[in-house]
């Protein structure tokens, strides 16, 4: 031990000393109070404690929880309280709670008050109560309307002949009647009070108060309501639209009640747009009946196909194109994208500009597009956007397209964009049109750096640009546009058949034939039969059904013969019902050769031959000679009866016969028709013939069963389906037939052969059996026995009489050129019919049968009428090579154009209307047009014109050819622009195909072709200043704007650096100006706040405490009050959360009024309250007042106790650190602990919660939240409402009530405070005497002489007044006989306090005596403690070594070494270090000697470092 340790321990033995001296000289008079506790817990379900005090009171308190039997929650509590010999107020109370058996609701509260054997005072009191036996609750008061008097009696234990007047008092409180007893008293409250005084009030018990808080009276209760109910019990809705009309600081709405509230509604013809009720300009269903939207990250041309047409002045349009940039074009060329620079615009596109200007590709710009033609389809019907147009501008129109554009925000702008949305709708009736522009929102700024060019505009009548001026927020306009080429009478008619018609044949063509191309097909195509011999049109000769209606195709064609396509010549499909539907609207819509014609074969195109099939013609003819459907050739060799063909529905059957056993040939045919049954016979004319003979059974009307028998002259006959035709002839007693085959949708058997397109397999025998091969493949024996398998016998012969029982014979015919020369063998016959034939196969076959020149000549003869017929139908027109479709060509250039023909050569070029295009000429094949030296008669014709190349051919079939030439005749060739639309005259042609280019004139020049010098100086901002002699002739552009003097533009001074202003920056026309939001005031660009809460009345809640915010500032009720009224809550619960802040923790949370310490209650209270709603149902508003963090504190996980443990320090504290959250709900109902922490529990999404847990607004919660019961709530200052000066707080079941303090009662207007009673109006002090009411007591005082005296409340002689007690004694008046009685100081004693008390005395003798000794004996310790001390420091420095190099350094422990000992050892500060051991020689000498030790210099050289 250190000297020092040995001074600490000096000192700590001295003051024991003064210690015991002290108290042996303390003169102790009350003996000690003993406290026995027991406790005995006997879980689940029973629990018995009981606590005892011994005096100067004993108190003794019995509690048992027992679990219900049958009904639950029953309650027995026994409480004694015994009071001590001698002291009064003795107290036993005694409650007892039962489950009901009889109606629930009743309470019988008895109350006796027994007075003692000596003091006054002593009350029994036994309350009972039944609890009901039903579980429902139900929100509406039980209120009886006739008023209770509640009679309570309060029974006095007294001898029995006590005369006691137990009502002078005046026991009973609220005017309630006493009525005094031998024993008792007895007060009769008035109704709402019950109580032993009439203390209590019942009114609110259950709350009939439904969406409000019950505050009772003496004799009544009131609700006070929230503010959006009303009525006695708050169950009445309060209109606020009648009260106040909350809606009135909006301009164009109006209120709409709802019950609990209301809701502002925009006014009818307004909408609501970004919060304000704007009038509604646009047609809303835009977002909703879209065919197209587009999205501003992906903008595009939006091209439109409008049938109907959109007449704009002179011109039909059929084709609209929406552009992003906010335009729409018409026709099919496109339009510039953003508006010009210069005002001089040289030209104008037909397009409508909206709100033009380059759009920002922004991701919430969109563009809607709808089109609506159901007027149109159906003249009767009528949509959306049809009556949105009628109702705004009494306009009735078929058809309409409307574009929205929604949200467009300008490109390039650095500030933040604003947001444009605007509309155009386009309506027409056909012949009238018009336009609704209409604007929703548009930019405030405009014109201004960075800001795109911004151009309203659209085409005049005349061509010319309108340029409109800057639209405002919901504002729209009409424009109207005509064309007057028809009446709209004859449109609507026009309209109305078309529809009418359209409902039911819009896809007739493909049900009908196609139109041949030439009248000559036409002419050979059985199918169609010409009107009249001199008409130039052709009817299908079958119907059709169409939508079951019966129809025929029509076609008509020009001078030359050729198809004419939708014009007004062409024709429609005509149908044979009485209403003829087609050509109503033909008649209607055609009378004129103009729009409504043009439209009409829009809807209803006429046939355009690019479907037509040409027929395909086989053949039988001559002596037999067949051709199949599949082209093989070969001769029949056989008489008697054959199948020619036989198909579905038809069999053709023929008769051979031969002449002069040499050849056959056919000699009649028969045809039959399954449905309906017809037989028709060909056959030679008996009175002469070389005619032909046709006799026909059944059907009278063949036409009507869809084919057709028709004599073409005397010698030929047709038989006509719609799929093929057979042309009988008769050729001098020889019958012969032709096929025509229209489609490929029919198949065939029998003599010509099987059709499929397949030439292998057309020799299938009527067994079934074929012999595969081509005809020139096969042997002619082959071909015969296919021949006689097809034979017929007599019974399924169709043909009159019968045939020639003849045996041929003439040698076998080969059925290929090359094997009948071989017959032949090079014999003059060879040469002969090589001569004739050529390489016919018919041909040689007949010769080398006949030998007969003109036998051969006659086959020869034959084919070529075949071939002319072939050709004849298989004709094309003449048809120009794919040549170029757009032709560009400028002013300085000599164009030249090759034209090529499709396959003909022998067509003759033409260029129609060349004569109207000087410089142009045509040299065989070869156009030029020499532009560069036509351009002063170029530029003074109308554009469009007409151009176009012909070809015509032998047969006056001609080919056109119409190119796009857009055609540039600019003064400068740069200034050719063909990106845009073409400049079109008013009385240009709009079909035509020759356009004018526009010139994009520089800034000196001016006109359509750039060719007129320009006002140069009207292009400047300031055209003041123009001086035309400079390059830049403009002047610069003033302060505060900013270009190049043709655009100044304002500066934004707001968007770099909000122009130097703290809050607001408004920019003007070349200025700006600064200025604050609400809540502060201004300084030039500096904003303050202005503190409201520095006004009084900022907070017209008395119970309300102002906040201060920036710019702003907040009424919040006083803590333990809510609702709009600020009511004090009747129900509050104390609770602790642990969390952890994601911001870790901060001073600042210890400070209430911190934005730290709000923003993490917010969060707290927030989670809290919406558990509670949630779980419970309670319907809180999500604000703090009703739930109130109180405070936060580090959580200390090693404390006991959190609520209060600040010992957790600075450097303890880390970004984790748990925070201990203390919080209070208010509530205006009771609800039980146990359910509010289960639902607080239930609301935390990990209930187990072992590392953290997320809890609504609380992402980590370390502690699930739960209500503190322990700690009583009448402690939290800022939830006590009870007046700390008449009042003391008692909470019990989570609800706070304030008891009066001794000398005041309950005050009927403030459940919180007490009034003073007024004891002198009770006659405290008895008659005769003097009292002096004082708050929350009284004085009783005497008349001059007399004393008060409280023992025996009277007033006695005052015999202190002399002074008769001596020696500081204290003089008391008494029932003595002296009167007085003297309370002596100490060591004083006597009835005058002069006599000595020996008694004092000697004990004053006896603790000085002790006091001696016990300092003599203290005195005596510490010396021999200081011996003691002083030799053992000696001992200890002779013995020990003492390391040299720590000796200067004070306040470094030195180690003592101790030798002798086997090693060395070092003590530090009471705790030893073992060091290596040192072995040394026993026999040397270590007097004087240090002992190295290695091991402790090793350390002594760490501690150095560290030093």
């Amino acid at each position: 031990m250190t000297f020092t340790g040995y001074k600490f321990v000096l000192f700590l033995l001295a003051s024991l000393c003064w210690i015991i001296v002290l108290a042996a000289a303390e003169d102790t008079t009350t003996p000690p109070t003993t406290t026995t506790t027991t406790t005995t817990t006997t879980p689940p379900t029973t629990t018995t404690t009981t606590t005892t005090t011994t005096p100067p009171a004993t108190t003794t308190t019995t509690t048992t929880t027992t679990p219900p039997t049958t009904p639950p929650d029953t309650t027995t509590t026994t409480t004694t309280t015994t009071p001590p010999t001698t002291p009064p107020d003795t107290t036993t109370t005694t409650t007892t709670t039962t489950p009901p058996t009889t109606p629930p609701d009743t309470t019988t509260t008895t109350t006796t008050t027994t007075p003692p054997t000596t003091p006054p005072d002593t009350t029994t009191t036994t309350t009972t109560t039944t609890p009901p036996t039903s579980t429902t609750t139900s929100t509406t008061p039980l209120i009886s309307t006739t008023p209770t008097v509640t009679t309570t009696t309060a029974t006095t234990s007294n001898s029995s002949t006590n005369t006691t007047d137990y009502c002078q008092s005046k026991p009973c409180l609220n005017d309630g009647n006493c009525t005094s007893n031998p024993t008792n008293y007895t007060c009769t409250c008035q109704p709402g009070l019950s109580g032993v005084n009439c203390q209590d009030v019942t009114y609110c018990t259950p709350s009939p108060c439904v969406f409000g808080i019950c505050q009772a009276s003496r004799t009544n209760y009131t609700c006070l309501c929230q503010s959006n109910f009303q009525g006695r019990n708050c169950t009445e809705d309060v209109d606020e639209c009648n009260l106040k009309n909350p809606c009135t600081g909006r301009l164009n709405t109006e209120c709409h009640n709802t019950n609990g509230s209301f809701e502002c509604h925009c006014v009818s013809g307004y909408e609501d747009i970004d919060g304000q009720c704007q009038r509604a300009t646009l047609w809303p269903d835009y977002n909703s009946t879209y065919l197209v939207k587009l999205n501003g990250s992906y903008p595009q041309t939006i091209p439109l196909q409008f049938p109907i047409g959109f007449p704009f002045y002179n011109r039909v349009y059929r084709q609209i194109n929406a552009y992003f940039n906010g335009f729409v074009s018409l026709g099919d060329g496109s339009a510039m994208e953003e508006p010009p620079k210069y005002s001089s615009w040289s030209y104008s596109p037909v397009f409508l500009g909206v709100y033009w200007a380059d759009f920002a590709q922004a991701a919430s710009s969109e563009l809607y597009v709808t089109q609506d033609e159901t007027r149109f389809q159906d003249l009767d019907q009528t949509s959306s956007l049809l009556e949105f147009v009628q109702t705004h501008t009494n306009f009735r129109a078929f058809g309409a397209l409307s574009f929205t554009w929604k949200n467009m925000e300008p490109k390039a702008v650095s500030v933040q964009p604003q947001r444009a949305t605007f509309q155009l709708i386009l309506a027409t009736d056909g012949d009238r049109s018009l336009a609704i522009r209409s604007y929703q929102t548009v930019w405030s700024k405009v014109n201004q750096v960075n800001w795109p060019q911004l151009l309203p505009t659209y085409t005049w009548s005349n061509g010319t640009l309108v340029k409109d001026t800057k639209p405002e927020n919901a504002t729209s306009e009409i424009l109207r546009f005509f064309n007057l080429s028809q009446s709209s009478i004859e449109l609507q008619q026009c309209l109305w058949n078309t529809q009418t018609a359209l409902k039911s044949i819009r896809d007739i063509h493909q049900s009908l034939p196609d139109c041949p191309c030439i009248s000559k097909q036409a002419e050979v195509d059985y199918r169609f039969v010409q009107d009249t011999p001199q008409s130039k049109c052709y009817s299908s000769r079958f119907s059709y059904k169409v939508s079951n209606e019966t129809f025929f195709q029509y076609c008509c064609y020009n001078n030359d013969g050729v198809l004419l396509k939708n014009t007004k010549e062409a024709g429609i499909p005509m149908n044979d019902s009485s209403t003829n539907l087609l050509n109503n609207a033909y008649q209607s819509c055609c009378k004129n050769d103009g729009d409504t014609c043009n439209w009409l074969y829009t809807q209803l195109p006429s046939s355009n031959c690019s479907m037509y099939r040409e027929a395909t013609l086989v053949a039988e003819f001559g002596n037999s000679h067949v051709k199949t459907f599949d082209s093989n050739k070969y001769s029949i060799q056989s008489i008697g009866d054959f199948v020619v063909f036989k198909t579905d529905g038809y069999i053709l059957q023929g008769r051979t016969s031969t002449q002069e056993n040499k050849t056959t040939y056919f000699s009649q045919y028969a045809l039959k028709v399954n449905e309906p049954a017809a037989r028709i016979i060909f056959k030679p004319d008996k009175n002469n013939p070389s005619f032909l003979d046709v006799n026909q059974t059944t059907p009278s009307s063949l036409s009507l069963a869809g084919f057709s028998l028709q004599m073409i002259d005397n010698y030929t006959a047709a038989f006509i389906t719609k799929s093929w035709t057979v042309e009988v002839h008769n050729d001098g007693g020889v019958l012969y037939h032709w096929v025509y085959i229209y489609s490929n949708d029919f198949t065939t058997t029998g003599l010509m052969g099987t059709f499929d397109s397949n030439n292998t397999n057309d020799f299938l025998f009527q067994n079934g059996s074929t012999v595969f091969g081509t005809s020139d493949e096969l042997e002619v024996s082959i071909i015969n026995k296919f021949v006689d398998s097809w034979k017929l016998n007599g019974n399924d012969s169709l043909l009159e009489g019968s045939p020639d029982n003849i045996t041929l014979a003439f040698p076998v015919v080969e059925s290929s050129v090359s094997k009948i020369k071989k017959l032949l063998n090079n014999t003059e016959d060879e040469a002969k019919a090589n001569e004739i034939c050529g390489e016919e196969l018919f041909c040689w076959q007949e010769y080398s049968l006949t030998k007969s020149n003109a036998s051969a000549i006659n086959i020869i003869n034959q084919i070529k009428r075949l071939q002319s017929r072939l050709n004849s139908i298989s004709y094309t027109p003449p048809m120009f090579k794919e040549m170029v479709k757009v032709i560009k060509v400028n002013s300085t250039q000599v164009y030249t154009l090759k034209l090529e023909l499709v396959g003909n050569e022998t067509a003759a070029f033409a260029v129609d209307n060349v004569s109207s295009f000087p410089g142009m000429k045509l040299e065989n094949a070869t156009f030029m047009w020499n532009i560069s030296g036509s351009l002063e008669d170029l530029r003074k014709r109308v554009y469009p014109s007409s151009l176009k190349f012909t070809a015509k051919d032998f047969q006056n079939l001609i080919a056109e050819y119409r190119p796009d030439i857009y055609l540039c005749l600019c003064g400068e060739t740069t200034q050719c622009d063909f990106k845009h639309n073409p400049v079109e005259d008013v009385t240009g042609d709009s079909l035509g195909n020759v356009k004018s280019v526009p010139c994009i004139c520089d800034e000196k020049k001016n006109g359509r072709y750039c060719l007129d010098d320009a006002d140069i100086c009207k292009n400047c901002w300031n055209t003041s200043g123009c001086n035309t002699t400079l390059d830049k002739y403009c002047p610069a552009c003033p302060a505060g704007f900013q270009g190049d003097g043709f655009q100044c533009l304002d500066i934004d001074e707001c968007g770099t650096n909000n122009g130097g202003c703290q809050q607001n920056c408004t920019n003007n026309i070349g200025s700006f100006q600064c200025s604050c939001f609400g809540g502060y005031s201004q300084n030039g660009t500096v904003c303050t706040d202005i503190d409201e809460c520095l006004n009084q009345t900022t907070c017209k809640n008395d119970f309300q405490l102002c906040t201060n915010f920036d710019g702003s500032y907040k009424c919040n009720c006083m803590p333990g009050r809510i609702g709009d009224s600020c009511i004090k809550a009747p129900y509050s619960y104390l609770g602790n959360i642990v969390i952890q802040n994601p911001d870790g923790w901060t001073d600042e949370l210890l400070n209430n009024a911190s934005a730290a310490f709000i923003n993490l209650a917010t969060k707290v209270s927030t989670s809290i309250t919406s558990a509670l709603n949630d779980t419970l149902s309670l319907n809180l508003k999500n604000d703090t007042e009703y739930v109130q963090v109180l405070y936060f504190r580090i959580y200390d996980t090693n404390s006991t106790s959190n609520s209060t443990n600040f010992s957790r320090r600075k450097r303890d504290v880390s970004h984790d650190t748990p925070i201990l959250a203390t919080y209070i709900i208010h509530l205006t109902q009771s609800i039980k602990i146990n359910d509010i922490n289960e639902a607080l529990k239930n609301a935390v999404q990990k209930s187990d919660c072992i590392k953290s847990c997320s809890f609504y607004n609380l992402q980590s919660v370390l502690q699930i939240p739960s209500l503190d019961s322990k700690t009583d709530i009448c402690t939290i200052l800022t939830v006590n409402p009870c007046d700390a000066q008449t009042t003391s707080c008692q909470s019990t079941n989570n609800q706070i009530t304030c008891a009066c303090k001794t000398g005041f009662q309950k005050n009927i207007y403030d459940p919180f405070s007490c009034v003073d009673v007024n004891e002198c109006a009770r006659n405290k002090c008895g008659t005769g005497q003097f009292c002096t009411n004082t708050f929350g007591s009284y004085i009783c005082s005497c008349e001059a002489g007399y004393k008060w005296d409280a023992a025996s409340l009277t007033c006695k002689p005052d015999k202190c007044k002399a002074s008769p007690c001596k020696n500081d004694g204290i003089c008391t008046l008494s029932e003595t006989e002296s009167g007085y009685t003297c309370s002596c100081t100490y060591e004083w004693a006597g009835n005058t306090c002069e006599e000595e008390d020996s008694d004092a005395r000697r004990m004053k003798i006896a603790v000085i005596c002790v006091s001696v000794i016990l300092g003599f004996f203290c005195l005596c310790l510490l010396i021999i403690l200081l011996v003691v001390c002083y030799k053992k420091r000696k001992t200890l420095e002779s013995d020990s070594y003492t390391n040299s190099r720590l000796k200067d350094f004070d306040g470094v422990p030195r180690p003592k070494v101790k030798p002798n000992s086997g090693r060395l050892e070092m003590a530090e500060n009471g705790r030893s270090n073992e060091y290596e051991s040192l072995h040394t020689n026993d026999n040397e000498n270590h007097s004087g000697k240090h002992f190295v030790n290695k091991a402790y210099e090793q350390d002594e050289a760490v501690s150095q470092e560290r030093l």
